[in-house]
């Protein structure tokens, strides 16, 4: 019967109580967010000649959520709107869309600068007058890239995202969100009356790095106290044994696995606070740190 490494067995139970812990963190309302990249991007230009309608499906129920409009017959000027549809809303500044900061908030409050609308505030005003350089009005004149809030209403609920805008630049002048632009990406929450940060996209599964970090623990582990073939090493006429570490490999080896497990230790005192045990359970002598009740 083979006979079980007592290090692996400690890395392993400490990877499937993080593995599980983070699991059930998921399950209370982690990683809800759905991130959409639209193929072909749905774009708009105030330049348009005449009226340029896209309809986005933010969560691809087949239901229009928002119209993009290139020049909207209701302003006598170029322009670019976003329309909500049914009881959706828009993060809007001023009279205009808003372009939101990366890591704002989008929620039922907003900063004070901002407010829910479900109008059709222009993202850009673009006027040609004498001077051959546009008037442009708007937070998006003069800008490369943006970000919209939103906000999509389905059965009384409340789903909150944000859509990025860009303007690749043409010929090498700079682009300008105003003019032209893309709606590249978007991202919602799908647990309902939840904020989402603006920018924010799902992060990669907290259980699915742990197992992976653990497979290369354990395959380093059994690495380390699998028996050396002879026959692949044969002694060397001067006498030496080269299947033999020196004291100073075999040190070398306990300080890496001793990182390794005061590593995973630290991450669990770290990240999982509810833990109580009478001194760091990873391995003897780990980290020596003792619980009092609070991690």
């Amino acid at each position: 019967m083979t006979k079980l490494n007592p290090n692996a067995m400690r890395v392993w139970g400490l990877i499937l109580t993080l593995g599980f812990s983070a699991l059930a963190e998921s399950i209370k309302g982690q990683g809800t967010i759905v991130y959409v990249t639209p193929q072909p991007a749905p774009y708009y230009s105030a330049f348009y000649p005449g009226t340029l309608d896209f309809t986005l499906d933010i969560d691809r129920d087949g239901t229009t959520d928002f119209i993009l409009r290139s020049n909207d017959p209701g302003w006598s000027i170029n322009n670019t709107v976003l329309i909500p549809q049914g009881g959706n809303s828009i993060v809007s500044m001023g009279s205009h869309l808003a372009n939101m900061n990366n890591g704002d908030e989008i929620g039922s409050s907003l900063d004070p600068v901002y407010q829910w609308s479900q109008g059709k505030p222009p993202l850009s005003l673009v006027a040609l007058l004498l001077d051959p350089q546009p008037v442009e009005e708007g937070n998006f004149a003069y800008q490369e890239s943006g970000y919209i809030g939103f906000d999509v209403v389905k059965n009384g609920m409340n789903y909150y995202g944000w859509i990025s805008v860009s303007s690749p630049g043409q010929g090498g002048l700079p682009g300008d969100a105003a003019i032209y632009g893309e709606l590249v990406n978007w991202a919602y929450q799908t647990s309902p009356n939840t904020l989402i940060l603006v920018g924010q996209v799902p992060e990669p599964s907290t259980v699915a790095l742990i197992v992976v970090g653990a497979g290369v623990a354990v395959a380093s582990v059994r690495h380390r106290n699998r028996p050396r073939s002879l026959k692949a090493h044969p002694k060397p006429l001067d006498g030496s044994n080269p299947t033999r570490s020196t004291p100073e490999e075999f040190n070398r080896s306990k300080v890496a696995h001793g990182d390794l497990y005061r590593i995973l230790g630290q991450y669990a005192h770290d990240r999982l606070p509810t833990v109580r045990s009478s001194r760091c359970w990873v391995m003897p002598g780990c980290c020596g740190r003792r619980f009092n009740g609070t991690a």
